[in-house]
């Protein structure tokens, strides 16, 4: 697996399709209603990607097999105000992809990153429910540090 910078031309689309997936997720996932969700996930984006530009401290990086063909997609950044710390936004691996290691490969090139600006600590956020995801994190020493509930009435 090779990984590189997302090119200037391919971050348009990269946003679009974020902010997109990242809403589905927060209406799927997290209960927000859909309406809701499109609202929160446009105001968030627009503070982490200022004049639809990464800002600074953060990273998105592509990933593509040896063929040249994109496999997933990382976008991380600095994080904390008294401890600094890396937080993975976007993790991705293209279903065709998928149980190939490439999540695992993900990974670890966040944690190589990490370690790269100097920070010792990486987190995320995952939703409850994608158990392929909790299962590749665990196994790679992630250990759950909150948790929210919910119970439908």
């Amino acid at each position: 697996m090779q990984v590189r910078p997302i090119a200037d031309d391919e971050l348009p689309d990269y946003i679009a399709s974020t902010m997109r997936e990242y809403a589905e997720d927060k209406h799927t996932n997290g209960g927000v209603p859909l309406e809701e969700a499109h609202r929160q996930a446009e105001l968030e984006t627009a503070q982490l990607f200022p004049d639809g530009k990464l800002a600074p401290g953060h990273a998105v990086l592509i990933a593509t097999d040896d063929a040249g063909d994109r496999v997933g997609r990382l976008w991380m950044a600095r994080r904390g105000e008294s401890k600094e710390f890396a937080f993975i936004y976007d993790i991705q691996v293209e279903p065709a992809a998928r149980g190939k290691g490439y999540g695992r490969a993900l990974m670890q090139e966040a944690a190589q990153w990490s370690r790269d600006n100097g920070l010792d600590t990486l987190t995320l956020h995952v939703f409850g429910g994608n158990d392929v995801a909790i299962n590749l994190y665990e196994s790679l020493g992630f250990v759950t540090t909150d948790r929210m509930m919910k119970l439908a009435l």
